[in-house]
């Protein structure tokens, strides 16, 4: 069932003013942005140095990039492809490792050992979330919270688990806890507060403004090129 309404009811502690944000801003300013500051938070309680993250090249993995600069927390970057590493490094990443390359594990060993990181955000899963947990030093947990894959997670060694402490978790911000209800709001605030002046951290990206007849023709585009920026649909277009 479809719903369009112009006006809907809500419970008032559900509702976020934004004030002289942009709507464009305010549509996105919730998930990724907050995710992305989870990570953070959730290094920061796991006494971990720094994160492994996956699909990094993504809205939210750029913003990952910024706020582990701002916060001098070590990030290592995994894309798929030689221009997404270009593109994070442009952006001040440090640590970028293609995940094709031949070597991909042996380097993620390395450097997840040198920089002390126990923590890894996988948004892909399938046969990547095995490999990562297989190079991640002892004690270390792989958080998935993303599907890109759609194949079921693989290649897990049972040693992993039994001899060296290692975990595979899921995180969805929707259900998760890593805000106290005193957190979430100075969270929101800071977004909000970011957008306000440019959106130097939080700002994403459009690529396109389509009116909603449209959508059916760009998701196969938008799948293809998901780092280009994100689409949003106006139904007022004319």
């Amino acid at each position: 069932m479809c719903i369009r309404d112009r006006y809907m009811s809500i419970a008032a502690e559900r509702c976020v003013p934004i004030g002289d944000v942009s709507f464009e801003d305010a549509c996105m300013f919730y998930v990724n942005p907050l995710t992305a500051l989870g990570f953070l938070l959730e290094a920061k309680n796991r006494n971990s140095k720094g994160i492994v993250h996956t699909a990094a090249a993504s809205s939210l993995g750029q913003m990952l990039v910024k706020l582990c600069i701002k916060h001098n927390l070590e990030l290592i970057n995994i894309v798929r492809r030689d221009e997404q590493a270009d593109l994070l490094r442009k952006l001040g990443a440090k640590h970028v490792i293609n995940q094709s390359a031949p070597d991909f594990a042996e380097k993620l060993s390395e450097l997840t050992k040198k920089l002390e990181i126990l923590l890894c955000f996988d948004a892909v899963g399938g046969a990547l979330t095995g490999t990562l947990l297989a190079a991640m030093p002892p004690g270390s947990s792989v958080v998935v919270y993303g599907a890109l894959d759609s194949q079921p997670i693989s290649g897990v060694r049972p040693h992993d688990f039994i001899s060296f402490g290692k975990k595979i978790e899921g995180f969805w911000l929707g259900k998760s806890a890593i805000f106290t209800p005193a957190e979430l709001p100075k969270a929101i605030e800071s977004v909000l507060e970011d957008l306000r002046k440019g959106g130097a951290t939080f700002k994403a990206n459009i690529a396109k403004r389509l009116k909603l007849e449209e959508c059916s023709h760009h998701i196969l585009s938008y799948r293809n090129h998901p780092t280009a920026g994100k689409t949003i649909l106006l139904p007022q277009l004319q």
